[in-house]
């Protein structure tokens, strides 16, 4: 059921939504009351993660079930749509109106002179929000219990875009009011703003937990489906979007974009940023290297970048001075867990990597330390990985074979 025009809300609510004069009315404004409590929730909800600093950016939820993660989720895509709709429709634009598109500001808008409750339900209806809420919901139960690409990785990293999101479309700033943060041009397409936030959510969902080359290596039924390509990035791309182009989430669908070149539009936004999260693709490094220069010019020796180089050296320095008759080895933006000289001891401990968590990264003294112990095979929260694909499949088969620790 498509939701109603702006038009025929507007001459609806003036009688919906004062004093009741028929069962009617009672039921709209009854309606009406409902949907704006949601809204004031899930926008006090939104602000609330928002607002928490970078550096303690998803602790507060961290213990939150899928439920809880869902609803927070749902608060974030509800301010996209928000301003989404508010930008395209004039009926809409004297009454709902931001200094910016920023999460922070529609929130604090919206709770200092109530427009969630004033006019919001004129376009976010009770069906609209149980949509939404759905389709957050089937997308967050479709992440597997991978020790890294689970639910819990994909809200961290939807948090985490949407807080950067915010500090470049944020006018204002405590610290410095004056100062102007440069957006390169999304500060005014929020549909771009959405495909975001989307993106972050859909990114990892039905990963498998293994990379991409292992499953080209076992000849994977998704490596053969998708052509050795980006396996699991276009996995995912295919759930998020066909659970999107269900019939239940056409309403959903018909409000965010009503015309069919915004949907392909953001489409290929979704599908450009998804694609771009599998770095170990050297087409795809190539493809947004040309584009990063295009738009900002050559970076390959920047101040940040030598510094960040500096910075690894001295790092890896130090670490191979502490760790006596072992070697370390680093490979791109993964650390490897010190391993023994001898090789005989190398091979029966098998090659071991850490991944870097969803959170900061973990101290590779306390691993080597732990792997030290016995029966390294056993030790899952290790990743094996950054090796040979039959010594990670022969792996994965000593893993299925043992109990969980």
């Amino acid at each position: 059921m498509l939701p109603p025009s702006p038009d025929a809300v507007d001459e609806q609510a003036p009688s919906s939504c004062s004093a009741p004069a028929t069962n009617s009315s009672m039921k709209i404004s009854n309606h009406c009351s409902g949907v704006s409590d949601r809204c004031a929730a899930l926008i006090s909800l939104a602000y609330e993660v928002t607002s928490e600093s970078w550096s303690e950016l998803g602790t507060k939820s961290a213990s939150e079930d899928i439920d809880g993660i869902t609803e927070r989720i749902v608060a974030l895509l509800l301010v996209r749509i928000v301003a989404i709709v508010t930008s395209k429709k004039s009926t809409l634009s004297s009454s709902l109106s931001y200094s910016d598109l920023s999460t922070t500001t529609i929130c604090r808008t919206a709770m200092k002179e109530n427009h969630a409750e004033e006019s919001w339900h004129t376009f976010i209806t009770e069906d609209i929000l149980q949509s939404l809420r759905d389709y957050v919901k089937t997308i967050c139960e479709g992440y597997r219990c991978n020790a890294y690409h689970n639910v819990e990785h994909a809200y961290h990293v939807v948090i985490s875009a949407n807080k950067l999101l915010d500090m470049m479309l944020c006018d204002y700033d405590e610290d410095d009011p004056c100062m102007f943060r440069p957006s390169y041009g999304i500060r005014a397409d929020p549909l771009s703003q959405m495909a975001l936030i989307y993106s972050a959510l859909v990114h990892d969902v039905d990963h498998q937990g293994v990379p991409n080359r292992q499953l080209v290596y076992e000849f994977d039924s998704l490596a053969i489906q998708y052509n050795d390509q980006s396996v699991a990035e276009q996995r995912s791309l295919a759930v998020a979007f066909s659970v999107w182009m269900k019939p239940e989430f056409e309403a959903l669908r018909n409000l965010i974009f009503p015309e069919r070149d915004e949907y392909a539009r953001f489409r290929k936004i979704v599908i450009n940023l998804v694609l771009t999260t599998d770095i170990a693709s050297p087409e795809r490094l190539q493809i947004l290297k040309s584009k990063w220069n295009e738009a900002f010019g050559p970076t390959s020796e920047t101040k940040e970048r030598k510094a960040r180089a500096v910075m690894k050296r001295n790092s890896m320095n130090n670490l191979a001075q502490t760790s006596k008759g072992e070697d370390i080895v680093a490979v791109g933006e993964q650390e490897f867990v010190p391993g023994p000289k001898n090789p005989a001891q190398q091979n029966s401990l098998g090659p071991s990597i850490l991944r870097r968590s969803t959170i900061g990264s973990a101290d590779p003294h306390l691993v080597g330390a732990q792997l030290k112990d016995k029966n390294v095979a056993s030790f899952r929260r290790i990743t094996v990985a950054g090796c040979t694909p039959k010594e990670i499949t022969n792996i994965r088969g000593d893993w299925q074979n043992q109990p969980p620790p």
